[in-house]
């Protein structure tokens, strides 16, 4: 994705993950006119930078379970609930 923005009309990208290949093609590049005021694209900026940290942590965490498939421990989870407040048996 980091790619995406310095490219130009007509070029190609290729990347590829465990289970597929993706492939753009820039076919235009539009700039906005008048400019977009900094503070949205600072806004923008941060949004995108927080979804894509999101979409990192969301593949590791499905790379992991997929090696190592989560197992719930039953009396683990009701001594949480109930330290927590929510009831539950504590054992």
């Amino acid at each position: 994705m980091t790619a995406l923005p310095n490219m130009k009309p007509g070029q190609a990208f290729m990347a590829e993950d465990d289970n597929a290949f993706f492939v753009a093609v820039v076919t235009r590049v539009f700039v906005p006119n008048p400019p977009a005021p900094e503070q949205a694209i600072s806004k923008l900026r941060a949004s995108l930078s927080q979804a894509m940290g999101e979409d990192i942590a969301a593949s590791y965490i499905n790379a992991l379970s997929r090696n190592t498939p989560p197992r719930v421990i039953q009396t683990g989870v009701n001594t949480a609930l109930s330290e927590a407040g929510f009831g539950g048996n504590t054992p």
